[in-house]
């Protein structure tokens, strides 16, 4: 950690070293996290470097849980943004499993944001779209599965968890 933070003493450019500090506070100190995410993302945006859409998830998803709830929206819907842009040079193979992956992630957690802010039929779809796409992402059944129990649609939430436990179980991701 200190040598992280002597390197950007050295040197206030280097986002990579601002993500690494980030990562190391991301699961204790949300607020702590932020700041050197958000420098990386200041760093990135001002040199005209792509943005990690991984780093604007991760981003996203602090927000959230410090209450910046806009700004949160607006990372996920950027961090898609770029992994839709990348996956255009990225056809098949490793990085482009991976970015399916992060750009899942990125979808999932737009429609959960939208599910806390009682856009339900939103939410609803999105978690419907990420599953027509990768019908093995268990969280995604979840979601729906609680968002019909809430209804008082419970055969459906069963229909749901089930439906989950077949795909889940019998699929291989495409992640």
């Amino acid at each position: 950690m200190e040598l992280f933070k002597r390197v950007i003493e050295l040197n206030p450019k280097d986002y990579e070293a601002n993500i690494e500090i980030g990562q190391v506070y991301d699961q204790t100190d949300a607020k702590t996290a932020i700041i050197y995410y958000e420098n990386a993302l200041k760093i990135l945006n001002s040199t005209n470097e792509a943005v990690p859409p991984e780093l604007l998830v991760n981003v996203g998803t602090l927000r959230l849980e410090i209450g910046k709830v806009q700004e949160s929206m607006q990372a996920y819907e950027q961090a898609i943004a770029n992994c839709d842009k990348l996956l255009e040079f990225h056809i098949q193979g490793e990085e482009h499993s991976k970015l399916v992956a992060i750009r899942l992630t990125a979808r999932f957690n737009l429609a959960y944001w939208l599910e806390t802010n009682n856009e339900i039929t939103k939410a609803t779809e999105s978690y419907k779209n990420i599953l027509r796409e990768e019908p093995t992402y268990l969280d995604a059944y979840l979601r729906l599965a609680f968002i019909s129990s809430k209804k008082g649609n419970h055969q459906r939430a069963f229909t749901l968890l089930e439906d989950a436990k077949k795909n889940v179980v019998t699929q291989k991701p495409v992640y």
